[in-house]
């Protein structure tokens, strides 16, 4: 069980911003200074441009003098947090004034820890004590005390990394199909197997879908099969199957999920959706692993 991924936090003591336009500029110039900006190679316009463009989109206020910028980048490594408490409080535009900003750069595939953060924020802002104190370490630049006060602890919890299997049988697209039949069955007698190319998953085959392969669509439709009970799909099946490869047939509609994946977004995946195996994936679409239900029961058992 891995360790939750504390989110990188700037805290910005001194900021004479006397108007939104002002403040994302500075903010943008401090999270473009931060690891996972630099990393993935963000500047301050990259961030600037993003931020501002979330906000064309809808107002980020949250009521209460705070002010949440924000914005998804496809590369950044980790939630990177930008705090800053105005040296005066300035129009929000909406009639309120804003007192608070807690900037958001937020990778693309984990929005959850950024759903989270605002979460503790906005409940740390609603207590008048609490919030009070939290301006009190923003100025003061106190991030232990932030810590505190948001309730940051580095708590463990489940992650996709910690449930996955990382000995997975894969096939690449052009293996005929007759053999990756023969594998499914006599090798590893898989209900699903992911499809990959140079590493990356580009789809997965699945022998609910090989079934359907000589099955006419007005099938699924019937409500008996009595005046086609003659009919032999089969005849189809194996006219396709004999000259396929499994880059024909494979599904590319599949779900991807980042090693920081919860737990309760797994299950509710296998639950829920009905999804049979669950690909884990880095931001480049490389397989990493795979969780289906019995290595999610096994996973948890042992623990």
């Amino acid at each position: 069980m891995k360790k939750q991924t504390m989110p990188d936090i700037v805290i910005i003591t001194d900021c004479p911003a006397v108007d939104k336009d002002a403040a994302l500029s500075r903010l943008a110039a401090a999270g473009a200074a931060m690891r996972h900006s630099v990393n993935a190679g963000l500047s301050a316009d990259n961030i600037l441009a993003s931020l501002v463009a979330r906000e064309n989109e809808s107002s980020t206020l949250l009521g209460g003098g705070l002010f949440f910028p924000h914005a998804r980048f496809r590369k950044l490594g980790g939630l990177s947090v930008v705090f800053a408490v105005p040296e005066k409080p300035f129009p929000a535009g909406n009639g309120e004034n804003i007192s608070l900003i807690c900037t958001l750069l937020i990778p693309e595939t984990a929005p959850m820890p950024a759903l989270k953060f605002i979460s503790s924020v906005a409940g740390c802002v609603r207590d008048s004590e609490r919030g009070k104190s939290l301006r009190d370490a923003l100025r003061s630049g106190d991030k232990e005390m932030l810590y505190g006060l948001l309730n940051l602890e580095d708590k463990k919890i489940l992650l996709a990394s910690d449930l996955m299997n990382s000995d997975f049988c894969h096939f690449p697209p052009d293996l005929p199909l007759k053999e990756a039949t023969r594998r499914m069955n006599d090798q590893h007698n898989a209900q699903v197997v992911p499809v990959t190319s140079d590493g990356k998953l580009i789809g997965e085959l699945s022998c609910a879908e090989l079934f359907k392969l000589g099955i006419p669509d007005f099938f699924s439709h019937l409500k008996s099969v009595g005046f086609i009970r003659y009919f032999d799909p089969f005849e189809k099946y194996f006219a396709v199957e004999a000259k396929s490869v499994v880059g024909d047939v494979m599904n590319r509609n599949i779900k991807k999920f980042p090693p920081d994946s919860t737990l309760i977004e797994i299950v509710f995946a296998m639950v829920v959706q009905n999804v049979p195996l669950v690909y884990i994936t880095d931001m480049d679409d490389r397989l990493l692993g795979v969780i289906d239900r019995t290595v999610l029961l096994e996973r948890i058992i042992n623990l």
